[in-house]
């Protein structure tokens, strides 16, 4: 079996070349090979001496961000979604143009991740078991789910039989395809982890799941690392407008939380865990503060600026 690592990136910063650089570091003693594909021109001779093949695609379109959500958080009872601009049409369209390269160059089997994983030496060995999976299977994800409306398919790590993916899974590799194939075509969300179970829904015998998230798949791995960079955001009540809420994503850092002046909690949240402070807005503003590591985030929020300063939708599943 002839086996790659294929590996998307933007890079537009020292700080996201170096966790590139770290991640292409660890991969290259896997022995298996690497294409690197990106968006973004690449000129580091340190990043592209560490791969073995290089795609530039220069198609950045990005789709609407209010139907991109990036984190969603549910308990079951309401869903959080914060947004961010739209790519899922553009990694689609990656992962086309990749899987179509390497299976000019007769590779069998992929991994496809995103740049920002910086696999741990203990760890490196669940690449080849992701490999070995895929013996008997076609593809392999990790599923998640809270409601089962809204489960899905985990993309940070996932991978298969490069010749199923491209003769069995609709692919699009142009905006103009993207609008008319579906089920990428006219989804009120544009998020390739809820859309992909659409895809595969009539491959599902073909797919090795595992029933974790890929973060505790790879429990001593920095896994989406640079993913969570903004952890204060303030997010719309789609059921009660005037009770918005401070929503934050943990950057393992202490957070003290002030509304008018009152301090209301005073909280350490590690990496990648959400906290939710709902507050009330009226005509006149309601002043929150975070301070955190020495930092001071201020809004000045009400109910007729909320939209202005948010970053998400709030909603209740029992509705």
């Amino acid at each position: 079996m002839k086996n790659i690592l294929i590996v998307n990136c933007y890079i537009d910063s020292p700080q996201k070349e170096q966790i590139l650089y770290d991640c292409l570091l660890q991969l290259k003693k896997t022995n298996h090979d690497i294409l690197l594909v990106a968006n973004s021109v690449i000129t580091s001779d340190r990043v592209l001496r560490l791969c073995n093949h290089h795609i530039y695609n220069d198609d950045n379109f990005l789709l609407p961000k209010e139907n991109s959500p990036y984190i969603w958080y549910s308990d079951g009872q309401e869903c959080v979604n914060v947004h961010l601009k739209g790519i899922a049409y553009v990694i689609v369209k990656k992962l086309n143009l990749s899987l179509h390269f390497v299976k000019n160059l007769d590779y069998d089997k992929f991994l496809f991740m995103e740049f920002d994983n910086i696999f741990h030496d203990e760890e490196l060995h669940k690449i080849d078991d992701i490999f070995n999976k895929l013996t008997d299977k076609k593809a392999f994800f990790c599923k998640f789910g809270y409601e089962e409306n809204l489960s899905g398919f985990e993309t940070i790590i996932f991978g298969g039989d490069v010749r199923f993916f491209t003769d069995s899974i609709p692919l699009p590799n142009s905006y103009s395809k993207w609008v008319t194939t579906f089920p990428y075509s006219g989804q009120a969300t544009n998020v390739l982890e809820r859309m992909f179970p659409i895809v595969f829904s009539d491959q599902m015998d073909k797919v090795e799941f595992v029933d974790t998230n890929i973060r505790s798949y790879f429990p001593l791995s920095q896994i989406d690392a640079f993913s969570f960079s903004k952890d204060i955001h303030i997010i719309e009540n789609v059921d009660i407008p005037t009770n918005p809420l401070l929503f934050i994503v943990g950057l393992n850092d202490s957070y003290k939380i002030f509304i008018n002046d009152t301090l209301v909690a005073n909280d350490f949240i590690s990496k990648g865990n959400w906290r939710k402070y709902y507050f009330g807005v009226g005509e006149d503003d309601t002043r929150i503060n975070v301070e955190k590591s020495g930092t001071v985030v201020t809004y000045n929020i009400n109910k007729n600026n909320v939209q202005d300063h948010s970053s998400g939708i709030r909603y209740n599943l029992n509705r």
